[in-house]
């Protein structure tokens, strides 16, 4: 499927087919990926099964002095996922890809975005993470200062 019949099956008043959001879940010390689809069935892309898992994004608000963080939101129907999370180390990062694809056409994907997740909270409802570069962002930009300690020959 091109870009272009994407874009037009978007436009149309009465889109027949609709769109699939895909979401892969990794890090090195999980089992496996968790690969997810926000559809209440399974779908087949690209050779994967994703399984039909509703979860979904809550967009930034705009507040002044703050990073911009978007909230993933996954329903936790089941343990697998919140066993692999309770399983990390403090301080992991777990990786999030996002793709998105016409129903019709899952194994092309139109957009994809790969993101950190941060502050996982657990819920017996919910499942919640900051997704973002917020801990990129609050990072000093200049990494050696010169100072008395640290370059004590340029201040004589």
């Amino acid at each position: 499927m091109s870009e272009q019949l994407f874009r037009r099956n978007r436009q149309r008043v009465t889109d027949l087919s609709g769109v699939l959001v895909f979401l892969k879940i990794e890090h090195a010390s999980f089992s496996a990926p968790f690969l997810l689809v926000n559809d209440s069935q399974n779908h087949l892309s690209n050779g994967l099964t994703y399984v039909g898992y509703p979860f979904g994004f809550k967009l930034p608000d705009d507040r002044k002095g703050e990073n911009p963080r978007v909230q993933l939101a996954i329903d936790n129907v089941g343990r697998d996922i919140t066993g692999e999370l309770e399983g990390l180390a403090p301080g992991s990062t777990v990786m999030a890809t996002v793709m998105v694809a016409d129903r019709s056409a899952p194994d092309y994907y139109r957009w994809v975005t790969r993101m950190p997740l941060s502050t996982v909270q657990v819920t017996p409802e919910l499942v919640t993470a900051n997704v973002g570069v917020d801990f990129l962002m609050r990072r000093s930009a200049v990494l050696l200062r010169h100072d008395e300690r640290t370059s004590p020959g340029i201040f004589q």
